[in-house]
């Protein structure tokens, strides 16, 4: 589902799964808007159409042991007005890399922000990623997870193009 800019007020989306023929007839008394008004909106739809139809198809044993595991925490936390709240709501992407999704040696998540890390962390902050990397380690086949607080500035561009965006709305799971 994709919101809009030009046709959010109006209370409509577009659903990327769904695609139907309608006659032209039904349509055309309605009033035409304009979806897109400005560079901005056509380029957040660009990447929103890019996004669904170019994800990594991640392997279902990582969705289900260790992209789940994250997912939850990230979606218990993020309404939270706590340290651990403010943490999630500063995250705008998740990223993973391994060396191989067959026999992986490491796999590391870099938690990327906009906005600088502070110069000391909240306690709770490091708690939370140490919790969560250790549920998300309990998986078989994956080895223990480094997850790496960071921002756009600090990480490589190698290790960036050396990642896969880790996208909840893309998750397959083997259920």
């Amino acid at each position: 589902m994709v919101i809009i800019p030009g046709l959010e007020e109006k209370g409509l989306a577009i659903d990327l799964d769904a695609c139907a023929t309608v006659l032209k007839d039904a349509i055309v008394s309605e009033e035409r808007v304009c979806g897109c008004p400005d560079d901005g909106a056509q380029a957040y739809l660009g990447k929103a159409l890019a996004r669904h139809r170019g994800r990594f198809a991640f392997p279902d044993d990582f969705n289900d042991e260790v992209a789940a595991t994250i997912a939850k925490w990230i979606s218990e936390k993020y309404k939270k007005q706590s340290p651990q709240g403010d943490l999630i709501q500063s995250i705008v992407e998740v990223r993973v890399t391994t060396d191989s999704w067959t026999n992986p040696s490491f796999l590391t998540l870099y938690l990327l922000r906009n906005s600088p890390l502070p110069a000391v962390w909240p306690k709770e902050w490091k708690d939370a990623i140490a919790g969560v990397a250790k549920k998300a380690s309990a998986s078989k086949r994956y080895p223990d997870i480094d997850i790496v607080l960071t921002t756009f500035d600090d990480i490589s561009a190698a290790e960036y193009r050396a990642s896969y965006e880790l996208d909840w709305d893309g998750l397959s799971t083997s259920r």
